[in-house]
């Protein structure tokens, strides 16, 4: 760890609070000038430290520039078991900007990294989702992908991953944010009935016992966007946690303290404590799964896809039941039940 990895990281686990040139110096026993150099590369990195006249340097409880020493500390703090929690502790990188994380850290996965690697960024330049569709990825979202290998994966296979992913995020946000989402089958979640955040799953099996070798989990969230930030097309379908206005994008680094905008960090740190150290059983992941559902009992047009193509001219009406075991959408259409797999149909 680098003299200036080492002050952000003080900085990031004292947010708010002075630290002295002398404090920070006597823990790392490094000069005062060492300190004074480090803070000011900070500075031209980005971060906004403040200097408080005989008291010492402080980041702003509203500094919002991702980083793995702020992921970090957000971890350590209010988990007093992190230390000694099961499992390896993950490894994170942060980026600027990505091409797609998922995609970033599968060729990752492809060299060897380890289990609970994890890739952060705020924006991306080639985000996609299911079927290779496009992700708008622009900045100010949050979009961070999770490798699971081994004892991480669940023994009911990947579909339970996507389940746990959408849990993972929708009690992350309810505790950063106060905000609730609903979840739509089978990997989008949605505030006030638009969506705010996507989950891709990929992965690779082992060819002759068809075992799962590894999966990367990826998420992204419209964390502090604008409308203009997308595509005209889906601007009325899409929504953020802290939607910025139109044509005043706030300055990221640095949002405005009246805003009281969480750090985005804060929300990865939560997202890697339930995914990784809040475990649950497959029962009752599915009872959260399907009491978050915000489609239940409601009637929703079907369209099927065959050869990854939707078929339009054959959708059909139908009213979603439930979710079985398998993530499978139950769905009744003229008195009859349907189970759609996923990748079989999209439902709106």
């Amino acid at each position: 760890m680098t003299t200036t990895e080492q002050v952000l990281r003080h900085l990031e686990e004292h947010r708010g609070v002075p630290q002295s040139g002398e404090t920070i110096a006597e823990e790392f026993s490094i000069s005062r000038t060492a300190v004074w150099k480090a803070v000011k590369s900070l500075r031209e990195a980005g971060y906004e430290i403040i200097a408080r006249p005989k008291k010492g340097y402080y980041l702003p409880m509203d500094s919002d520039i991702l980083s793995r020493e702020a992921v970090e500390a957000y971890l350590r703090a209010g988990e007093a078991d992190w230390e000694s929690a099961p499992g390896s502790r993950p490894q994170i990188y942060v980026k600027k900007e990505a091409t797609s994380t998922n995609r970033e850290l599968c060729e990752m996965a492809l060299q060897g990294a380890p289990t609970r690697t994890v890739l952060v960024t705020g924006a991306q330049t080639n985000g996609r989702g299911h079927r290779n569709h496009r992700f708008s990825s622009p900045e100010g979202g949050l979009y961070m992908s999770i490798l699971l290998r081994d004892t991480d994966l669940p023994i009911e296979g990947s579909a339970q991953i996507t389940a746990a992913g959408a849990l993972a995020v929708k009690r992350a946000v309810q505790r950063v944010t106060g905000q609730s989402l609903g979840i739509r089958w089978v990997n989008d979640l949605y505030l006030n009935g638009k969506k705010v955040c996507g989950i891709l799953t990929e992965g690779a099996s082992d060819l002759e016992s068809g075992q799962l070798k590894w999966i990367v989990l990826g998420i992204g969230i419209n964390y502090r966007t604008s409308p203009t930030d997308y595509p005209e097309e889906i601007r009325d379908r899409i929504t953020s946690l802290y939607p910025a206005k139109s044509g005043e994008k706030e300055d990221i680094g640095h949002p405005p303290e009246e805003d009281g905008v969480p750090p985005r960090a804060k929300l990865v740190a939560e997202i890697l404590k339930e995914l990784l150290y809040h475990p649950q059983t497959q029962e009752e992941r599915m009872k959260q799964y399907r009491d978050s559902l915000d489609q239940k009992g409601k009637e929703v047009i079907v369209t099927p896809i065959r050869n990854g193509e939707e078929q339009r001219a054959e959708r059909f009406t139908a009213t979603v039941e439930d979710v079985d075991d398998g993530m499978q959408l139950v769905i009744t259409t003229e008195g009859r039940r349907q189970f759609l797999k996923f990748g079989e149909a999209s439902i709106e």
